[in-house]
């Protein structure tokens, strides 16, 4: 292909290597000043079947949508133009100037935690806006990350959703199917391998490049022990935490990694801004119950309209700072009052108890509101979010989609993101019914190109294909069943009774009427009545001799 021109502006200037998507090449944009370098994809098909090639048209022109609406990104490449030509697909992209971090990712060279650090949270906000989109990456790797020269930022590229094109597994006896699997060995999740990826396969893929980097180990040589953990730890010069990170991002299960690239990502932030744990026990101004020794109360502050001024608040262990311990034998001698002071031990202890009664039969939140514990309940909404979003690049049922995201609490820190998403997956599904409704009712009324059109218009994913899939490839029978019967239908036999019975001669006679009228008079005076004379000259005079006289 070198030096072949491409859409009659693309000239292919030399190859840049072979990969999973097909055959990628350096080509001048002949129509832009000064003919820059943009790269350029050749993706062949793994079937010329005109049903193959249908279903591999639509994924490739949905899939060029998702590269273009990504592309707005400053730290990924954007796509230029995809087309196709000769059976095979093309696509054109920004030409990014860098080394792949496989360079920098030396074999037996360990990074250094701030480094690794660096790294992860780099990629973790690529993913939170690609997994924002709706996108999964499938192939997160070091060669599809390159520093850019210019700013040293990092850029990803080669985004794996398109190579489902050129697997044949797409069109198996007339259905389709979405289990193609696509990633790289060592870097790839289990539920990947099935082809059943989620936005925490690409957590699981950047956790094993952050271990390759503070280890200096390649994935192939990573040991796992009968859970299959990867054994790691003891070969990386980093904190607990960062390697606690790492090894959420890897677990085997996906349910057990983050959920979403964001909470990772707040995890590694949390790292630098850490603050103690608190309980979630409301922290009201009460009095803490000390020993009967000549403890103090911490809180001199009670609420006025306390009436018991003690209450046991129970906190946990690490809340809690260590006190010294007052002797028995080193305390002062109770004084008079001592003996009240023992009482009044006696009341509280007394009181505690008879709460404690009532706590156990549920009447303390009624009767005593104010002792009991606020327990703020967890932020889930953007955990909820999340499996909206991966309902709806999933399996593309948009309705269910919004059924998940309307659980997100209004007290969500989520919640304005989870209205947003619901209001753009409501006109999406309104427009996506709409088109189905419109195609499905042209098919019905036998408007073929219609329906095809229409159908053509649906996304791909699971949940239309089943419904847009048999009514696009019907319609296109019946679209070629129209253009068929005019040659095959045509045999002389079947034509040969109908010259027969065309009388087309038929209308002379209606034209028959008016020359047989002027045409019955010219023959009454036709030479037949000429015949008459030869009887005039039968010899009538011959009977007059015979008189004898």
């Amino acid at each position: 292909m070198i030096g072949q021109t491409l859409d009659g502006r693309y000239q292919v200037v030399r190859p840049l290597g072979t990969g999973g998507f097909g055959q990628t090449y350096i080509a001048e944009d002949t129509r832009r000043p000064g003919h820059p370098w943009c790269v350029v994809k050749v993706l062949h098909p793994a079937s010329s079947d005109p049903q193959f090639l249908e279903v591999a048209r639509r994924l490739f022109q949905n899939e060029a949508d998702t590269l273009e609406k990504l592309g707005h990104h400053p730290r990924i490449p954007r796509l230029l133009a995809f087309f196709e030509q000769d059976k095979d697909f093309y696509l054109v992209q920004e030409l990014i100037d860098g080394v792949p971090l496989t360079d920098e990712l030396g074999r037996g060279q360990r990074w250094s935690e701030s480094r690794a650090r660096s790294l992860v949270s780099e990629v973790l906000e690529l993913l939170m806006f690609i997994h924002g989109q709706g996108v999964i990456h499938r192939d997160i790797k070091p060669d599809n990350i390159i520093r850019r020269h210019g700013d040293r930022k990092l850029v990803l590229v080669d985004f794996g959703s398109v190579k489902q094109v050129r697997d044949q597994s797409l069109v198996t006896d007339g259905s389709t199917s979405f289990t193609v699997v696509v990633g790289t060995p060592g870097y790839m999740a289990s539920e990947q391998s099935q082809g059943k990826p989620r936005a925490s396969s690409d957590l699981y893929s950047l956790g094993i490049i952050g271990i390759q980097a503070v280890t200096g180990i390649s994935p192939a040589q990573f040991k796992e022990d009968i859970d299959g953990e990867l054994i790691w730890r003891d070969q990386a010069n980093i904190s607990d935490a960062f390697a606690q990170i790492l090894t959420k991002m890897v677990r085997p299960y996906f349910k057990l990694r983050y959920p979403t690239a964001q909470e990772a990502l707040q995890a590694l932030h949390g790292m630098d801004g850490a603050t103690p744990a608190t309980s979630s026990v409301s922290q009201s101004p009460t009095l803490a119950a000390k020993s009967l020794e000549g403890s103090q109360p911490v809180s001199a502050n009670p609420p006025p309209s306390t009436f018991f001024p003690t209450q046991v608040v129970v906190s946990p262990p690490a809340a809690r700072s260590p006190q010294p311990a007052s002797p028995v034998a080193t305390a002062p001698k109770r004084s008079g009052c001592a003996s009240w002071f023992a009482g009044l031990g006696a009341m509280t202890l007394v009181l505690g108890l008879g709460l404690v009664g009532l706590s156990y039969f549920g009447l303390t939140e009624n009767l005593f509101p104010f002792l009991t514990p606020k327990v703020t309940p967890a932020d889930n909404g953007a955990t909820l979010l999340a499996q909206a979003r991966e309902e709806a690049r999933r399996t593309g049922n948009l309705e269910n989609a919004i059924a998940l995201a309307e659980k997100v609490s209004s007290r969500s820190d989520s919640a304005e993101a989870a209205q947003t998403q619901i209001q753009q997956w409501q006109t999406q599904w309104q427009r996506q019914q709409d088109l189905y409704k419109r195609a499905k009712a042209a098919f019905d009324e036998g408007r073929w190109h219609t329906a095809r059109d229409l159908a053509f218009q649906l996304p791909q994913n699971p949940y239309w294909n089943q419904r847009a899939n048999p009514l696009y490839f019907a319609a296109k029978r019946k679209i070629a069943e129209l253009e068929r019967p005019s040659p095959p239908p045509t045999p002389t036999a079947s034509e040969s009774p109908k010259p027969t019975l065309e009388p087309t001669p038929t209308p002379t006679p209606s034209s028959t009427p008016t020359p047989v009228e002027p045409d019955e008079p010219t023959l009454e005076p036709s030479p037949a009545p000429t015949p008459l004379p030869s009887p005039v000259l039968i010899p009538v005079p011959t009977p007059t001799p015979s008189s004898p006289n």
